[in-house]
């Protein structure tokens, strides 16, 4: 993409497919959850064709700072240490 595409892509949500997309500030971190082969497919076995925030396991999974933090645990122990850039 050029500048000027990447300008159009990031003023709107046009290439979103689920109809949740919001705004973001790049064209990298710009991706719908349609766009993932394995999100689609858990949402498919699951009955979910609209958006992964309609699974059934998305708050538990994905926005319990419990969980975050075991799963952040295990990352770091197989890992090391995240490298920080930018906001934390």
């Amino acid at each position: 993409m050029d500048d000027g595409e990447d300008i159009h892509w990031l003023q709107n949500t046009e290439w979103g497919q689920c109809d949740n997309c919001n705004n973001m500030d790049t064209v990298a971190e710009s991706v719908c959850c349609r766009e993932i082969p394995a999100v689609t497919r858990t949402m498919e076995e699951d009955g979910v064709h609209s958006c992964i925030i309609d699974h059934p396991g998305f708050r538990s999974g994905c926005l319990d700072i419990w969980v975050l933090r075991i799963a952040y645990y295990g990352y770091r122990q197989h890992y090391g240490h995240l490298q920080q850039e930018g906001n934390e």
